[in-house]
């Protein structure tokens, strides 16, 4: 995305940011494609149903399929995600005791991803969240995208400094591509 001198006028730059910003999504789907990179089952978890003892256990649904990019997921619709959690999809062993917490919610994790009937052993992205792409928020950079003297920039951490987006896409890139 090129870097664009301040106009004066907020909205116009957001807006036209916005449109720089989808471009760059369509084209990275469109090299992630054609270069055939690796994508990971995007899951959204389904609680269990019924009372008492009659009752089914919580899994993992499909909801679709998405490059991971560092804190970023990108989807073949270009649709940006903030990553969540991960986990694959395995049947636990039996259990060991004295686990932590920690330990028993991953091995949950596991085992709704493995009722959801994805493959044995496939990587499962859940719990992340939509990003707003729009003018509008890019402007108000409350969310892991902002705009920044007319750059689109992203930030693993609200206390870690920004980062061109443009930049930290072609870096991760380079990484998935290369794997």
């Amino acid at each position: 995305m090129a870097h664009r001198p301040d106009t004066g006028d907020p909205a116009a730059a957001a807006s036209a940011a916005a449109a720089e910003l989808a471009e760059l999504l369509r084209r990275t789907v469109a090299e992630l494609d054609a270069r055939g990179a690796h994508d990971e089952a995007l899951g959204a978890v389904k609680p269990g149903r019924g009372f008492g003892p009659i009752s089914t256990a919580t899994k993992m649904v499909r909801a679709g399929r998405a490059w991971r990019l560092g804190v970023l997921l990108i989807d073949r619709n270009a649709e940006l995600y903030e990553t969540g959690s991960v986990t694959r999809a395995i049947v636990p062993l039996r259990a060991v005791t004295n686990r932590s917490a920690e330990a028993e919610a991953r091995r949950d994790d596991r085992r709704a991803a493995a009722r959801g009937n994805f493959p044995d052993g496939e990587v499962v992205n859940f719990d992340y969240s939509p990003i707003d792409t729009s003018a509008a928020a890019l402007d108000e950079g409350s969310g892991i995208l902002s705009l920044q003297e007319g750059a689109v920039m992203v930030r693993w951490h609200a206390t870690d400094p920004a980062r061109r987006l443009d930049s930290y896409i072609a870096d991760r890139l380079s990484l998935l591509v290369a794997e």
